[in-house]
């Protein structure tokens, strides 16, 4: 991983690691958006937009549908 991918995925995690999902406290929170981003980085296209906005939308979906 490219030190920009790292850096996209640290600050996502660290924006939402304080905001209530569910479950999970915020250190768990944190390992969850890892995870997400991680797997979403395969199904990334870098023709049809940003990376950080595609991980972002991500994450924010899958916390949602996790803990609803």
């Amino acid at each position: 991983m490219d030190s920009k991918t790292f850096d996209i995925i640290e600050r996502i995690s660290n924006e939402h690691c304080f905001k209530t999902f569910g479950y999970l406290k915020e250190e768990d929170l944190r390992n969850e958006i890892w995870i997400i981003c991680l797997e979403k980085l395969s199904d990334f296209n870098y023709d049809r937009g940003e990376l950080e906005h595609f991980l972002r939308v991500s994450v924010k979906n899958r916390l949602i549908n996790n803990t609803s």
